[in-house]
Formats: C-alpha cells, structure tokens, sequence
C-alpha cells in the first residue's frame, strides 16, 4: 500500500511536513538539545524541544552517516508510523479480547482509517506518535494488571519516546491513562482494599513521573525562558469548529478527507457505510460488554467523540471550558488530535464486534460447511470498508507526501552561491520563505508574513484593506530600510518562484500577483537586483549589512517605535547618521546610560494633552548647546479661498509659540476663467474644485507634493475591447461582461486567476498630466487595481492598487504624467481572487474616466518633511491654542450615555447568516460615573454607536473612548465619512487584561466631508460558545490643532566615543557566543542581532571556560555587566559597557594596552541554557538506570526460563 515510501526514494514533502537540506541537518537539526535556535527569523524560543531526539537524528544520519533528507525522514518519521501503528494496534487488542482475529481487525481500523491516512499526508510528527500511543497503553495495562513495576517502566519509556515524536500526542495519552486508572480502582476493588487502591495509584502515576523526568531537561530549560515559554502555542484561540462535527467524529471521518487530494478547510460528509464503523463499535460494545477492557474503551470513545466535535451540539461549550481552564489544553486550539482517542478506541470495540460475532457463529455448532463461513461476514465488511481509503494511498491519488518532489534548478543555483560563503547572514524571503529556502546555522531565514506581525510589527501601519504586498513590503519602503536590513544582517533579499511543479504556489494567498513583490523591490535603492542565471527566482544583494554582534557609540529614546520613521528623519537632518539603535523611552527607567532623546510634544494617536480648562503646554529647553526645540517645516497647513474670480491657496499655523502671531502666507494665486474647470492633488489624490461661486475650504494637512490644475476636455474614446494580458509570470485573464455591464461597466469575476480588462487605446501628449477617475465595488476580493501601459520607447507601466473597502461603492481620482515619447495609452482594469480561493470574487469597476490637465502652480514642491531647530527656544517655551479657533468641546453627544442607549436595537455587522447572536444593554460597569454601553456576540459581531457626528473638512480631531472586557481579546471601531471617496478607519486593538483602558487616535477630515459616523464593536471567537462582551464610555471627539508630530524636544547626553571598538566573535552554540573587543577606549554599546530577552547574559569569559562556573546558573549573575540592557530598535540586544569602569572593579577579563585603550574578552550566554543542561544530564542519567532496569529484568527473565527448561529436562 505504502510502494511511494517503500519502494521510491524520492523526496517527499507536503503542507507542515518541510523539507531539509544536508546543510541544515547536519547544523541546526544537531543542536536541537537547546532552548533557543536561531534557525527561523532573529532566533527563537525552541518550544518544540521536547521533540529534539527525533529531530537530533536527522542531523546524526546527516553528519556522520551522509544520508540526505528522503532517506532520513524514512528513518525517522515515516516506516516507524506505517510499520508500529498496525503492530502496536495488533498486540493491544490481542491482549484485550485474546484473540489474534480480533488483533488483525483492531490493526486495520487503527491504521486505515481517514485520520490517520491524513495525518502521513503532512504532519507526520503525530503520525509517528499516533503509531506509539497502542504500545503505552498495552504495556499500561498491563503493568495495572500484573501490578508490573518492569510493565510500569516500559510505559513511561514508551510514552517519552511518543512525547518525543510530538508532546501534544503524549499529553493525550496522559489523559486516557489518567481515565484508565480511575477506572480500574473503580471497578477493581469490590469490597475497597486499601492496600491494592494506594498499590494501584502508585503504578498509575509511576510512568508519568518517568516520562516527566525523562523530559524535565526541556520542561525546566524552557520554564526559565522569559516571554512566557511556549506563548506562541498556548496563548493561542480556538479555531475551526465550523469544520468539525459529531457525524464526522463518530464515523471517524476526517473532515477534508475527499477519497483525492485534500483540500485544507473544504469539509466533506461522511460517505453513508461509513456508519457501519460506529454501528459495528456499538454492538462489539453490546455483546462484549463482560469484558471491562472493551468496556473502557467504550467509555473512551464517547470521551473522543465529545472532543473531537469540538463545538458541535450536543454539549457546544464543553470543549471550549475544556480550552480555557485545564492546563495545557489550550495547546489543542482545534480538535483534530483527539481523533486519536477515537481511532484507539474504535479499534477495540470494532475488533471486539468482529470476535463476539465469531464465537457466537461458532457457538451455533453449524454442521453446514457454508454456514461456517458466516463467521466471514463481518471480518470482510469491515476490510471493505477499510480498503478504499487504503487504495487512495496506493494509487497516490491522494498527492501530498505520497508523490515525489524535486528541488527546483533555482534554488540549486542559489544555494551554491550561500554554500560558498561560511560567514554569518540572514536571507530575507518576500513574502514567504519557500520550503527549497536553504536554512543554515550560518545563514537563518526570515521572512515578511512572520516579520510584520513579531518583531518587526512597530514597522508597520497598513491595515487589512491594504493589498497584501503592500502590507509585506511595508518596511522595505521606509526611509530607515536599508538601516533596518543592515541591523537585521540581511544579505540577501528573495522573491520565491510559483511552484507548481511541487504544487506550492503560495503566492494564492498572499495576493496571487507575484509581479507586484518584484515591482516593489525594484524601486529600491539599496538593493542590488543579482543576475544568477535562474529563470524565475529573484534575488537582491543589500551589501553593507551589519555583522551578527557589533558596535556602536550611540542609543537614542524615542516615544514609540511605530514612529521609527519620523525619528530617523529627524535624526539624519539633524544630528548624526543613524544606525538605527533605537529604544523607547520607557525601556530606560531606572538606567543610567549616555543617549540621545527625541521627545514628540504632539504624539498622534496619543493625548494631545488639550481640554476645555487647557489651551496650552510649556515645554522646559534646558539652556545648552545639547538641547533644543524642534519644529517640522515640511508640511504645511492648507486651504482656499475663492472671491472675486481669484482662487489663493494659504498656508497657516495653528498655534502660537510664546504667543507670536504667525500671518497666513499666500502659496497659490491664480486669476479664474469662467467655464473652465479646476482640480488639484493632495496625497495621492485629485479633486475638483468648485469654482461656480465664492467659498472657504479647508484641505488640511498637506505632506506630499501638491499642484494646482485647469482641465482640459475630458477624452471621449469608450472602453470596448478586452484581450488576454501577460506581465512577466502572471497571466491575466479576460472575462467577458455578463448581461448587466454596458461598454463603461465591467465586471471581472475570478476564483484562482487575476482577471483584466484592457480599455481602448487612449491618445495623450509626451510630458502631460491626466487624470483617471472610475467607480469600483469589491465583493469578496481583496483589491481593485489598473494599470497604464505607454508606447514610448521603455514601455513604461504605471500600476496602482486600491483598498477593498467595505462592500460600497468607492471612487479612486488620481493623476499621471505621460512619459517623454508616448503617444498613446492602455489602461486595463484588473480583478483580483479571494486570498482564501473559497469564494467567487467579482470586481466591479465603472465611469472609468480620463482628462488632460494643465498644471498652473506647484503650492508643495516635494514631498519631504524638513525638520529645523526653533531659534531663540530656550528656557521656558509656551505652545498656545488660538482660542478664536478651538472651544475643546466634545461634538459626541450623550458620551457617557447618561441619557440612555445611542440606538434601540443592536445591530449585526457581520451578518453572513440569519442567525445572530449578539446583545446590547446599558451596563453598570463603567469607567465614570453612571452607564456604558455593553455589547456581546457569540457569534456575528454586534455593533453600535453614537451615529452620525457633525465635522469640518480639512480639520483634526481627537477621538478617544475607555474600553473594558471581561472576557474579550479585542475591541474596535469603525468611523467613516461622507466625502466623495467614503474615507473609513477600523481598527481592531487587543485586550490585554480586564481593567478599563483609554484609546487615543487623531483623525484628520478628509477634504468634502461634514459627518463623521461612529461605531464601536464586539467580535465574536471563533469556535467559542461563550458570549464576548466589550464595555465602551466616556467617548470624546474634540477638534484640535493640526500640529500633530510637529514639535520635538532633542536632548542629548554627552557621549564620549565616537570610533567604534573592534569586535571577534565565535559562535561556540545556538546559546554561546565568545566575543573579543580590542582597542575600546570608551563607553560603548555592544549589539547583538538576536531576537531580544532577558536570558541573554554577558557573562565574564573565565566563567564561561571552567566546567563547574560554566554549567551553574549562579555563576552567571554580574549586574555590572547586564544592568543596562535593553532592546535595540525593539527586537534586538544591546547592552552599554564602560571598560574602564568594568575592568577597575575587575568584573571582567580585561588588559589595558600602552595607548591606554582596553581588550576585553566575554561570552553572551542565553542563561536558561543552563538549566536546560542541568536537566538533560539528569535526564539522560534516568533514562540510562530505566533501561538498565529493563535489561535487567529481561536477563533475569531469560536465566528463569532457561533454569525451568534444565529442570523440565531432568524429570524427563
């Protein structure tokens, strides 16, 4: 059945289950007895360390036996689960209904079914432990029944080795030996013996305290880790109840099995025979019922099956009490692992079926040779409902890991390259490392998808709505990148190719277009594209990357490092050149370091720190060449007014600075011709104005480049024609308009393919300005977008995505210059799929429509921020509100609702069914005096609000709120607006615990808008029965100032050096650097590219070197050495060291040289290490005496047999 393993060689490898290298197994496989590996993004926590046995064979058959990958995952994980699980299955039931019939029957039930076929087909970690789980329990059993201490150990024994294939699977286990033995006692003891109750409580526990010491050196190691060791997993929510159900659990149906490939979350019904398998268990349970083992495990199925439906009626809320208060079970976030109960259990009572219905044949005492033979029936029924699912597996109609693979000639290329060079990088892939990606000690990946939601998330501001590859290439695209990617060590960039060769096209779910990740890197400057020779893979040189452990001789505080960008501005203009070591502000309290301090008087998103009683704040300028007021000079605040045919643009300032009155400055002034129409752009976008009749408007805050228009007449050619479009590997294509759409109408429907429209060709001038306005609508997709194509000699496309908006109809306007040479234009539309390829997603755009432009005046030439010292700020500064302008009142009515409920009912705003449930009320729990609104959802998202709030154009606003939850993990809002393009912010925001909090965020009015529309929400947990309930009060919408992240205050602590030391280091282990700094003359900060954590020790090299000191954790507190540590650029180590303060109090292994300048050798320590090898010796000294004992026992079991066979013989 299994020929694809058996008989083929080939590699295999399929959703979960990656591939390896040699070069990976042989360095990061054999350093898997550790707490930490920096195998994956800037190192992490190893969690799954409990399974580094297995793991650590890979890198063993690797290193010193030469074997690669398809040969070692055959080994290891593959033949042990097909050849144990039957074997194991066999000698199980045989020992339950002593009958070997009984134990071939229990044998396929346990290894042909669904779950277990799945499992091999890319999560082979719990294959190889589900094919464990029968000899636990047989020798558990047994060992209760023979009051057997040896029995006892071998199930300890056994269970570590099923722990070390996947802990979750032992932790399973552990509960069905935990029911076992309650069990027993239960049922045993009639009348209650005292004596056999504490002797069968002893063996019951004594193999979970052997599997607990023989894993105490990863539980103790990784319990000393900081950031809440194992967070990742347990910290995670319940997912997925909509694909499990009671009928798929009893049936012991795998709910993506499809007899064919399956298809991850595309749940199937369970065949109708395949009902035959709980019948049959059902009555093997009836007619063996005197058997108290297969009445166990009769009990132990219904156990299963409410596990393993997870949400499903009846019980709906039992797994999910289960999830949030056992210990440990929040591991299982879905219930697919308890079908291990089921396959186990099934396999008892269906074998026990099968060898009741053959003895009552044979208790019938049939004299008929074919009667005989009814014996058969079942037996053969039960096979046939078997073989299918085994067939599928032969035949590899299955796929997955059952058909070969092979590595791409790319990545071949590419790797030779990497192989060749042994000094220490990382290889950055965008957006998603491929599983061909080389991952080596020397040369870890990364990747976008898992950098923007961890480490590198303060780099990030772009919503859901966002196309997906602006969302990943978002921090390449700042003007602190290539600092970022030199801090990280990042060498190489790479694009992946779409592998269908392999069926791993992953790009399906991040955006489909593969294209638009080149096009981005393209444009950077810092990134040097390579030329390899390979025919899809694209890779990018960053040059200048900084080494693993460096130094350097500045530290600057900032107030948040979601704002990295707007600090590295400041400092590039003016203070020196970055490196990018940045910290917040309150990760120094209590330090004592030299650093520099950028303070943002106006934070946005924060207080601004304005109310009714205060229009002011004073800002204290120490006097001294160090300190200083900063003022942002590149934006301006802009607005028009049009009288008297005459349109002038004015830009003015908001607030007075020690009350001097700053006069509106003119920017634009332009005479207006009567029916002639205007426009202009502002951030992106172009609007028109309206020049009919005299008006004041207010645009706002303007950052970018601005101009100001006349229009000429629109161009009048149709859209027509649609034709099949090709840009580099992705294929567009055309769908023709259904019924509904006109020649100005189209609709493009798409499931797995971008779908286009090409317009007729469009006649422009070389070197002028258009503008494209157009109409879409967005049903299940994820962005509209259309790109320009010209004939000049370059053929230059211009492309341009928009945001998939809210199920509305939403207006894009943006302007373009016609490139030197072009005389026409193509403009094509494009639709794009469904990141999750369910749903049929149909783009609908219309008024697609194109107008030359003339410019009249630039009124913002560029689009940079200048930052400039405020002359004369010195001392006591006075930043003053014009009072004239702003009154610090609150536009939301009824804030507190004092008054009672915003609205009657609640309203449902995820409404994908007819079958809410979701609450609202008025709460008593409140953050002020009297009310709060109290929303809850069980399932949908209940929302409300105060509704519709009057606003000014081109004004800022503060927006704030208190939120509290009980029991929620997160709040969030939605505030739209009525201008032309129905400009909205949601934001989602965590909770992080049940105390009432305060939100910030300053919201600019978009130009045309005057409401502005207020909604809060309750979101629903997915696989949660329970009602999430979110409080909101005290909301607050005060128009402010707009003088947002305009001021700073710059202080400066003397910083002696400015030569950074020389560094040497050797990495000696996953957890063990050595360094040595020569040449150091002052105070430094010494930088290690590592994710951060407090674990991270610098530790004297002397304690380091000796046996003793280098194996006990006392031995590694210096707080001299470790007192100033901290996170550099929020993700990084970086600890400050005066050498001369280190090396007088001889804290340190130091010389001083004749210049004077110091040599200092240390070790950077991950500290927990040291427990973890304090642990594995006392694990490894157990498991030696467990075996041992074993073998003892078998030696003496031998010479008994053997001295009974001599006596047999001497009475014959």
């Amino acid at each position: 059945m299994y020929n694809s393993w058996f008989l083929n060689y080939g590699i295999r490898t399929h959703g979960d289950w990656m591939f390896l290298y040699k070069e990976t197994m042989s360095t990061l496989r054999l350093d898997y007895f550790t707490v930490w590996l920096s195998d994956y993004s800037f190192g992490r926590i190893l969690i799954d360390s409990g399974q580094a046995p297995t793991y650590f064979m890979y890198g063993i058959f690797s290193k010193f036996f030469g074997l690669d990958f398809a040969y070692s995952e055959r080994l290891v994980h593959m033949w042990p689960s097909v050849i144990l699980a039957p074997i194991g299955a066999y000698v199980l039931v045989k020992y339950i209904l002593k009958s070997k019939v009984g134990g071939v029957i229990g044998a396929i039930v346990y290894s042909s079914n669904t779950y277990f076929i799945m499992l091999q087909t890319g999560h082979l970690t719990l294959a190889a432990a589900y094919a464990i789980v029968p000899f636990v329990m047989y020798f558990y059993i047994k060992s209760l029944h023979s009051y057997s201490i040896k029995f006892s150990v071998l199930t300890g024994l056994s269970l570590a080795v099923c722990g070390a294939y996947e802990p979750r699977a032992a932790y399973i286990v552990v509960i069905m030996m935990f029911l076992y033995a309650l069990y027993n006692i239960a049922l045993n003891f009639k009348p209650f013996n005292t004596k056999k109750v504490l002797k069968t409580m002893g063996l019951s526990v004594q193999p979970i305290a052997i599997f607990a010491i023989l894993n105490l050196y990863w539980i103790w190691g990784i319990s000393q880790v900081d950031n809440g060791s194992g967070e990742s997993i347990l910290s995670r929510s319940l997912f997925g109840s909509e694909y499990f159900s009671l009928n798929a659990a009893m049936t012991l149906m795998h709910p993506y099995w499809n007899f064919n490939e399956p298809i991850a979350f595309v749940v199937n019904q369970p065949p109708l025979y395949f009902w035959f398998i709980p019948i049959t268990a059902v009555l093997g349970l009836i007619l063996s019922r005197k058997n108290i083992n297969v009445l166990f495990f009769g009990i132990l199925a219904i156990v299963g099956i409410l596990l393993t439906k997870q949400s499903d009626a009846p019980f709906t809320g039992f797994y999910e009490w289960m999830f949030i208060n056992i210990p440990g079970f929040s591991a299982f976030r879905e219930a697919s692992k308890f079908y291990f109960i089921i396959s186990l259990s099934y396999a008892v009572l269906v074998a026990a079926f099968v060898d009741a219905v053959g003895l009552l044949v044979r208790n019938l005492n049939l004299k008929s040779s074919h009667l005989r033979y009814l014996a058969l029936v079942a037996p053969v029924v039960i096979i046939a409902i078997f073989i299918p699912n085994l067939i599928t597996v032969m035949n590899h109609q299955i796929g997955t890991t059952f058909v070969e693979r092979s590595v791409p000639q790319d990545y071949k290329l590419f790797n030779d390259i990497i192989n060749k060079d042994d000094s220490y990088y990382r290889i950055f892939w965008m957006p998603k490392d491929s599983r061909w990606s080389l991952n080596t000690a020397n040369h870890p990946r990364l990747d976008s998808t898992t950098l923007t939601s961890s480490s590198w998330k303060q780099f990030t501001s772009l919503g859901d709505d966002a196309a997906k590859y602006k969302q990943y290439v978002e921090p390449f695209m700042q003007s602190f990148s290539n600092e970022l990617l030199d801090k990280s060590s990042i060498k190489y960039v790479v694009v992946p190719i779409k592998d269908f060769n392999n069926n791993d096209n992953f790009f399906i779910h991040y955006g489909h277009d593969r294209d638009a990740y080149i096009r981005e890197l393209d444009k950077l400057p810092y990134l040097k594209k390579m030329n390899l020779g390979a025919e899809e893979l694209a890779v990018y040189l960053n040059e200048d990357y900084t080494p693993y452990i460096s130094a350097s001789n500045k530290l600057v505080s900032v107030n948040s490092l979601n704002q990295t960008s707007l600090n590295y501005d400041i400092e590039s203009q003016l203070l020196e050149s970055s490196n990018l070591n940045y910290v917040e502000e309150k990760e120094l309290a209590g330090l004592s370091v030299p650093h520099t301090k950028i303070d943002n008087v106006f934070q946005k998103d924060k207080n601004l720190g304005f109310s009714e009683k205060n229009f002011s704040k004073t800002l204290n300028i120490t006097s001294g060449g160090n300190n200083s007021l900063v003022k942002e000079q590149g934006s301006i605040n802009v607005h028009y007014e049009i009288a008297n045919d005459v349109i002038k643009f004015y830009a003015d300032d908001d607030i007075l600075l020690n009350d001097r009155v700053r006069d509106r400055s003119v920017l634009v002034e332009e005479n207006i011709v009567k029916g002639r129409d205007y426009g202009f752009t502002v951030n992106g976008k172009y609007y028109e104005i309206d020049v009919s009749k005299d008006s004041y408007r207010k645009i706002g805050r303007v950052e970018s480049k601005m101009d100001f228009f006349v229009i000429d007449e629109p161009l009048t050619q149709s859209a027509t024609s649609q034709r099949h479009e090709r840009y580099g590997d992705q294929t567009c294509k055309s769908i023709n308009n259904d019924s509904s759409s006109s020649k100005t109408e189209y609709k493009l429907s798409s499931r797995a393919d971008i779908s286009c429209a090409q317009l007729d060709s469009f006649d422009v001038e070389s070197n002028k300005s258009y503008s494209l306005s157009f109409e879409y609508f967005i049903e299940n997709g994820q962005r509209a977008s259309y790109s320009i194509k010209f004939d000049d000699d370059q053929e230059t496309v211009i492309r341009s995505d928009q945001d998939s908006g809210k199920n509305d109809w939403y207006s894009s306007n943006t302007v373009f210059e016609v490139p030197t040479g072009a005389k026409k234009a193509y403009i094509t539309l494009y639709g794009y799929p469904d990141d999750t390829n369910k749903s049929l997603s149909v783009t609908s755009y219309k008024g697609v429509n194109l107008k030359g432009l003339v410019k009249l005046a630039g009124i913002k030439a560029n689009d940079e921020k200048i930052y400039q010292k405020v002359s004369g700020a010195s001392g006591s500064v006075n930043l003053k509100l014009d009072r004239t302008k702003y009154n610090m009142v609150n536009q939301v009515l009824n804030p507190s609702l004092d008054e009672g409920l915003w609205q009657k009912t609640v309203s449902d705003c995820n409404k994908f069914d007819d079958k809410p449930s979701i609450s609202m009320n008025l709460a008593r729990e409140t953050k002020g005096k009297h009310n709060s609104l109290e929303l809850s959802a069980i399932n949908h998202v209940a929302c409300s609000g105060p509704g519709s709030v009057e606003v000014s154009e081109g004004e800022l606003y503060q927006f704030s709120f208190s939120h509290q939850s009980p029991n929620s993990k997160n709040v969030g809002y939605h505030i739209s607006f009525n201008d032309s393009s129905k400009t909205y912010v949601d934001k989602k925001i965590p909770v992080t615990n049940d105390d009432w909090h305060t939100e910030y965020k300053t919201i600019e009015v978009p130009y045309g808008a005057t409401l502005m529309n207020i909604t809060f929400y309750s979101y629903a947990q997915d696989g949660e029965t329970s009602a999430r309930i979110n409080r909101y009060d005290d909301v607050q919408l005060i128009k402010v100032p707009n003088v947002v992240d305009d001021y700073f205050v710059i202080s400066q602590t003397d910083q002696e050096g400015k030569d950074s030391p020389n560094i040497i280091y050797t990495s000696h282990s996953p957890t063990m650097k050595k360094v040595k700094i020569s040449n150091v003359n002052y105070g430094f900060y010494l930088n290690m590219s590592e994710e951060f954590n407090s674990g991270w020790k610098l530790v004297p090299k002397k304690v380091s070197d000796k046996p003793l000191t280098s194996l006990t954790p006392y031995f590694t507190k210096n707080d001299l050495l470790n007192k100033n540590h901290v996170p550099a650029a929020g993700f990084l180590n970086s600890w400050y060291l005066d050498p001369r303060e280190l090396c007088e109090k001889k804290s340190i292994d130091c010389s001083r040289n004749a210049d004077g300048s110091y040599d200092i050798e240390l070790a950077l320590e991950l500290v927990p290490q040291r427990y973890f090898n304090i642990g594995l010796i006392i694990s490894v000294t157990f498991l030696v005496i467990c075996l041992g004992y074993i073998a003892y026992c078998y030696r003496g079991s031998n010479n008994r047999s053997k001295t009974s066979y001599i006596e047999r013989l001497r009475h014959k």
